[in-house]
């Protein structure tokens, strides 16, 4: 559970949260919190695994789909099912799994299928059946008619709604358009026959890399539907409402900057959960179940599909299964994949809640701190405090509002001279493979008389060699002092006593790093990443080092590291 996102949204009137304890990697979110519960490993294999779908079914029977193999290559079907709410899991000999599964009125588990890349107006949909013995599986067909032609690919989930009609998502490619378009069809007799009911989002100008494509659906409280769609492997997440059951969508939204695979789940508290990713696994969160106000969390930073399921297993209690593999890496055999199942409570506090306004900095980084949630940083256990001691000690940090911001920012004093205060600084563990990391940030120094630079900011990438490689960059009132290939350089930089914002780039495979003023395409400098095992892997920023002494405000950090 490490590197959970921070509150993304900064505060106009905030409250601090009280001293309750949580468990250690406890996510605190505006409205609520995201407890950790447990992991349990689904599966493993010296074959690549990937693609996680499940369908949990109310006598507590979770049925899994999934993959094995390189994909594309030498990939094939698997499914899994556990009848004890997913503590034990064992292999299904049968053709029935998770994949656009539902129960109808009578108790029967069914899945619904068709894969169909004939283009046609015309498209057979098979139901299977699983029987009462859980042992055998009987297979029906019926005729679906679309008003154009077209191929037809279902996926992923059956939407029950509250008048009863089910709804499930597919896409195609229309005769000679140039990419996907997004459908969702439905069914008024328990899922004995099917119908269109609209195209949720096409693409005929081929703005997108796909097109419209993987898609789910969520029926809101007020009965408003949200329809949610991956157009590219690495594209933003669009968002779509229809207020009329799913006959016309809104415009599209963008929700996240990653759209593999959407999942959706309302929670009995209310809260609107959607998982996604590529890269990086990550649960948004909307306490407020209006699909207005998404929170992300990043549940997974490693290597995968990013194809997950999310299953509410007890009232506010999800499953999280997903895989860990080599999946868009080096297309070969590691030593071994996974699929994992991750338990996490998802708790509603409304007294947890502060006001918001929109931050545009924060939708830029999966993680991202400000003073404005009213928390001080290692609230979310994101970022955590070395060396910095309560207000009156030599290096101490404190939540303070000044004119020159609309929020709070984050006031630090970096005057240690001893241990443990020589050393204060805030730092982030660091994503296991990433070679490339950016981020912004955006202070002021305090300290006018300083000679001294006062502010820091240190990144380390885990290169899993003999040495590790990092930058380094430290601000002051006349200069800025960096490191290169080990040496200590400087330009001339007079930031003044205003606000100034930063973005750092930094490539492991060039093995240089570079600063820019935030909206500037020339860099200040570019230097050469140092070598140095003893370095930590991560992100710090503060640093109350003997060469870094003064005092600083900080309005936001936010850090982005990946492939």
């Amino acid at each position: 559970m490490k590197n959970l996102l921070a509150v993304a949204l900064l505060s106009v009137a905030f409250t601090s949260f009280g001293a309750e304890e949580h468990p250690f990697g406890t996510m605190l979110l505006n409205g609520g919190r995201i407890e950790p519960v447990g992991m349990e490993m689904v599966e493993a294999s010296n074959e690549h695994l990937n693609f996680c779908f499940a369908t949990r079914f109310p006598d507590d029977s979770i049925y899994l789909n999934h993959s094995a193999g390189i994909h594309t290559v030498s990939e094939y079907g698997c499914r899994d099912y556990s009848l004890d709410n997913g503590h034990t899991w064992r292999k299904m000999p049968f053709d029935f799994g998770g994949f656009n599964a539902y129960q109808d009125r009578d108790g029967r588990k069914i899945t619904v299928q068709c894969w169909d890349d004939k283009v046609s107006d015309t498209h057979v949909i098979t139901r299977r059946i699983l029987g009462p013995d859980g042992k055998s599986v009987t297979r029906e067909t019926v005729t679906l008619k679309m008003p154009f032609e077209s191929t037809f690919r279902l996926h992923r989930e059956v939407l029950r709604l509250k008048d009863g009609r089910l709804l499930l998502t597919g896409y195609g490619r229309k005769k000679d358009a140039p990419k996907f378009f997004s459908f969702v069809i439905a069914s008024g007799d328990d899922g004995k026959s099917w119908s269109y009911l609209s195209t949720i989002l096409e693409d005929p100008a081929a703005k997108w890399p796909e097109g419209p494509n993987e898609c789910a659906v969520i029926e809101l409280a007020d009965g408003g539907i949200l329809a949610y769609v991956r157009v590219g492997g690495t594209s933003p997440l669009l968002q779509l409402r229809s207020s009329d059951g799913g006959r016309s969508w809104s415009a599209p939204e963008e929700i996240a900057k990653f759209c593999v695979a959407p999942a959706a789940r309302i929670l009995e508290n209310g809260a609107l959960l959607v998982i996604t990713g590529r890269p990086k696994l990550y649960l948004l969160v909307d306490f407020t179940g209006t699909g207005k106000q998404y929170q992300r969390c990043m549940l997974y930073g490693g290597s995968g599909s990013s194809y997950a399921s999310v299953l509410e297993v007890a009232p506010n209690r999800v499953m999280v299964i997903y895989d860990e593999s080599d999946f868009g890496a080096w297309r070969n055999t590691g030593l071994f994949s996974r699929i994992m199942a991750m338990t996490l409570d998802v708790v509603r506090d409304d007294s947890a809640r502060f006001t918001e306004v929109a931050s545009p900095e924060a939708a830029k980084y999966d993680q991202f701190y400000s003073a404005g949630t009213g928390q001080n940083p290692e609230a979310g256990r994101i970022f955590m405090p070395s060396g910095f001691q309560k207000k009156g000690q030599e290096a101490y940090y404190e939540i303070i509002r000044i004119a020159e911001r609309p929020h709070p920012v984050l006031h630090l004093e970096l005057k240690g001279k001893s241990a443990p205060q020589k050393f204060a600084h805030f730092s982030s563990s660091v994503m296991p493979g990433s070679t490339k990391l950016e981020a912004g940030f955006e202070f002021r120094l305090t300290e006018a008389a300083g000679k001294k630079p006062q502010f820091a900011v240190r990144f380390c990438f885990d290169d899993r060699g003999d040495a590790r490689r990092y930058g380094w960059i430290a601000f002051g009132l006349d200069k800025i002092v960096y490191r290169s290939s080990g040496k200590l350089e400087n330009i001339s930089f007079n930031p003044g006593t205003g606000f100034q914002a930063f973005e750092l780039k930094a490539s492991l495979d060039s093995g240089t790093y570079q600063l820019f003023l935030k909206g500037k395409d020339t860099p200040l400098f570019t230097a050469k990443l140092t070598s140095d095992p003893a370095i930590s892997p991560g992100f710090t920023w503060g640093d109350g080092a003997s060469d870094v002494e003064g005092g600083v405000d900080l309005s936001y950090i936010g850090i982005n590291s990946g492939n």
